[in-house]
């Protein structure tokens, strides 16, 4: 007897037909992924502009790496996609959703078998020896989705926290290490080197794969100049003379909540850290949101990140808002490439 898995073609329910995305269901997409985040968290996460700057990343095929559930409507009801342009591609991530009313009828179980056939595809561009494992992430309230990495042979393997804070009328005095002064991104106005910094201080943040830096770029530059919420002047860069010595890239989630200032990137360099840098960076960002009148302010974490992040936040005053759980199944065993450990540079 035969013990090869079904493929999503034999899983894929009789009323549903699969299809790659195309930019014109740009909308419908959105309208689909909304539904689903407004049933975990009561907020509209997508945007168009947004998802469609995704689509048209540097690299992602659209026609190879989406697919959707088309029902007998030519309703958009299901929705998935694979990442793995990073080079090498040792971690391919699949992002997905079902419609609320379309759930347990197989559609989830169809796009996540396609998906993984998919990220295998990744496997040739890794070097021989390497690991390579598909990543997924579930929220912490989404039981179906849990159940379905699970029943797919998926383990989790870590968690990553949403973290928030209610910002006082009048933010607390940033002290900042000698030498330090603090500009923004638009009087800076030099995208590549604010990248290499980010670079530098990402190195040690668990699941960096070193890549090359022109790609890497290309890929950074296009994620945030896309970005409907881009805006430079809300970057905070700590300079020491013409040095980046850290970043705190923020940004206002105007389509998730308007009063939050959120920050993407809080990073500092190797050779600034355990001097107040990250505090002071922090303190600067609350400060920043009051001054241009938000209420709240948020960032996303390693739940066990390998340079204390979250021990630091807390003692600004953040408190753990969501959790997702990250899920991994492995596609190839071999050597992690991706760091998984400080390595004496913390």
């Amino acid at each position: 007897m035969s013990t090869t898995p079904p493929t999503h073609l034999e899983l894929t329910p009789p009323n549903i037909t699969l299809r790659p995305a195309m930019l014109d269901d740009c909308a419908a997409v959105v309208n689909l992924l909304n539904i689903c985040s407004r049933a975990l968290s009561g907020v509209d996460e997508f945007s168009v502009d947004s998802l469609h700057g995704e689509w048209t990343q540097p690299g992602f095929d659209l026609t190879n790496s989406s697919m959707t559930a088309i029902d007998d409507d030519n309703r958009i009801v299901g929705y998935i996609d694979v990442w793995d342009m990073q080079d090498p591609p040792v971690k391919p991530f699949t992002f997905g959703r079902v419609h609320p009313d379309f759930r347990g009828q197989g559609i989830g179980t169809a796009l996540l078998s396609w998906a993984e056939g998919r990220s295998r595809q990744a496997i040739d561009r890794v070097p021989e020896g390497a690991s390579v494992a598909m990543i997924a992430a579930a929220d912490y309230n989404s039981a179906d989705a849990v159940q379905l990495f699970t029943d797919r042979g998926f383990t989790a393997k870590r968690y990553s926290w949403e973290m928030s804070i209610d910002l006082p009328e009048t933010p607390s005095a940033v002290t900042w290490p000698d030498g330090i002064r603090l500009v923004s991104g638009d009087q800076f106005n030099d995208l590549r080197a604010v990248y290499a910094a980010y670079r530098d201080a990402w190195q040690d943040h668990r699941g960096f794969v070193a890549q090359d830096e022109e790609k890497g770029f290309s890929l950074w530059q296009h994620r945030w100049t896309t970005d409907p919420d881009y805006d430079p002047s809300f970057w905070l860069l700590a300079l020491d003379g013409d040095e980046i010595a850290g970043v705190s890239l923020c940004k206002n989630l105007a389509t998730e909540d308007p009063d939050l200032g959120w920050i993407e990137t809080l990073a500092v360099r190797r050779l600034w850290r355990r001097r107040g840098m990250g505090l002071a960076l922090l303190q600067a960002s609350f400060a920043e949101f009051v001054r241009r009148g938000l209420k709240r302010g948020g960032l996303g974490v390693d739940a066990n990140s390998l340079t204390g992040a979250t021990r630091l936040y807390e003692r600004a005053g953040m408190t753990v808002k969501s959790e997702h759980t990250i899920f991994e199944k492995e596609l190839r065993p071999g050597i992690d490439l991706s760091r998984q450990s400080m390595d004496g540079g913390e």
